[in-house]
């Protein structure tokens, strides 16, 4: 999941990398100026579209700077302001809600995830059709939440019905999307247990079928998921041969093959062990070479309360990771990415107790951070 996607198109740029002289360069529009920004635009009543943009580049500061719980305040109090807007501005609500649900995600708050879930897209219901292709990839976002929230068959009806609607509706590309969606869903329950691989296999014939139309935007990610299935089936020479494969096809941006997940275990660590879920976090630099292959992966920054050795495991992860060959020029070094990593666990309430707690079992929650280009007028200055 990217920066962008959490938090949509913003009107700043924030901790985009660049690469000078072998140096991470950060630049961002500091978050006093972001605070003050939207501070001013709530002063003037600014249209709903002006506040979801400013609640928007604020949160993401907050956010970048590791004030999670800051972030979740500044989304809750944007969503409170401008969603009685949903029927003449459901997208711009629906973002805000969409982030909201990622924040949540980071703190480890599955309940609170879910209900902005719901809160996205009954925003754009709101205010589109049903048939509209907003609400059906809002729809498709929300069955990938149950999906993630362990409701696992909960997930698989609400993409066949997706998948019926959006083909009924002559949306064959999202329906195609809710296909390729089973078919992924179905490809990971097959990498943990092999009494599921019947299912992946029948799902993936159907998303070929489906999709032979429409080749060009799901060839890729169909031999992406038949490769993960013929490694849990045995096959560890898989991924070089989809490599051999796509050679011929280079990408102009970063399209991920296969990466080995990062590994946790079971509330395990290194020394020191972790205490706490609350304030862990850490970015990670690291170059996507002209192969395909990561490098020099780093710690870049960590949270104030960072605890335990975690980061190895990330670091074990992303040097695993294959990505369709990149189409540059001669001698270029490969492109520069920054991602965050979250260790969280899902909230829980304990028998004699209303309160939410963590229950023990760590998840990462990862983030984009790398910021492509800045958008078209603004100035980045450098962090201090």
């Amino acid at each position: 999941m990217s920066l962008s996607m959490l938090l949509a198109s913003t009107a700043a740029a924030q901790e985009a990398p660049e690469s000078a002289g072998g140096e991470v360069v950060v630049t961002a529009v500091r978050l006093e100026q972001t605070e003050q920004r939207l501070a001013a635009c709530i002063a003037r009543h600014c249209p709903p579209a002006e506040d979801v943009a400013a609640s928007l580049s604020h949160v993401e500061n907050q956010f970048v700077a590791g004030a999670y719980r800051d972030a979740r305040r500044t989304i809750g109090e944007a969503i409170r302001r401008n969603r009685g807007f949903a029927k003449t501005n459901p997208v711009d609500v629906a973002v805000l809600y969409r982030a909201d649900a990622r924040i949540h995600a980071h703190l480890g708050d599955g309940d609170g995830m879910k209900a902005a879930m719901r809160g996205m897209l009954a925003s754009l219901r709101a205010g589109l059709s049903e048939d509209d292709p907003q609400t059906l990839y809002g729809r498709i976002e929300l069955a990938d939440g149950l999906s993630e929230l362990g409701n696992i068959r909960g997930a698989e009806r609400e993409y066949k019905a997706i998948a019926e609607d959006a083909a009924a509706a002559g949306q064959p590309t999202i329906r195609n999307f809710a296909l390729l969606r089973t078919a992924s869903l179905k490809v990971s329950l097959a990498q943990l247990s092999e009494r599921f691989r019947p299912e992946a296999r029948a799902a993936l014939r159907q998303l070929k079928t489906a999709s032979a139309s429409d080749a060009a935007g799901f060839r890729l990610a169909t031999q992406v998921l038949e490769t993960r299935l013929a490694m849990a089936e045995g096959a560890p020479d898989a991924v070089d041969a989809l490599i051999a494969r796509v050679q011929a096809e280079p990408a102009s941006t970063p399209r991920l093959l296969y990466s080995e997940p990062v590994k946790l275990g079971a509330g395990k660590w290194d020394d020191p062990p972790l205490q706490s879920y609350e304030d862990q976090w850490i970015d990670v630099a690291f170059w996507i070479g002209p192969d395909g292959r990561t490098r020099d992966a780093a710690l870049l920054r960590q949270s104030e309360h960072y605890s335990g050795g975690w980061n190895k495991r990330v670091l074990e992860s992303l040097a695993s990771r294959r990505y369709v060959p990149l189409a540059l020029p001669p001698g270029d070094p490969g492109l520069l990415r920054v991602e965050r990593y979250t260790i969280t666990s899902r909230l829980a309430t304990k028998l004699g107790s209303r309160i939410p707690q963590p229950t023990g079992l760590p998840r990462v929650e990862v983030l984009d951070l790398t910021m492509d280009a800045p958008p078209p007028g603004m100035n980045p200055q450098r962090a201090s």
